[in-house]
């Protein structure tokens, strides 16, 4: 399985051009994935959602840090 540094890197300049609330919504799908690995209805497990929440979250504040 991938790292969340893997993904941050992987993804640093997905979605840079997009508004914040591109990211935001995308953060909140990856939420619900995590809702539904937790329930057993998802095909991929709580730790791999978790880790695309933590990617989505750090490229989110390294984007805006860099605005």
């Amino acid at each position: 399985m991938k790292t969340i540094n893997d993904l941050v890197r992987e993804h640093r300049d997905t979605w840079r051009d997009k508004p914040e609330s591109y990211w935001f919504q995308r953060l909140v799908g990856e939420v619900g994935e995590l809702g539904c690995s937790l329930a057993g209805d998802h095909e991929h497990p709580p730790e791999w959602e978790l880790t695309q929440i933590a990617a989505i979250c750090i490229n989110w504040l390294d984007m805006k840090a860099s605005q």
